[in-house]
């Protein structure tokens, strides 16, 4: 999936909350 691989970029700055 093409969004899956932008999607960590803030997912991760979410999670990392």
């Amino acid at each position: 999936d093409v969004h899956h691989v932008m999607v960590p970029k803030k997912f991760l700055k979410e999670t990392a909350r």
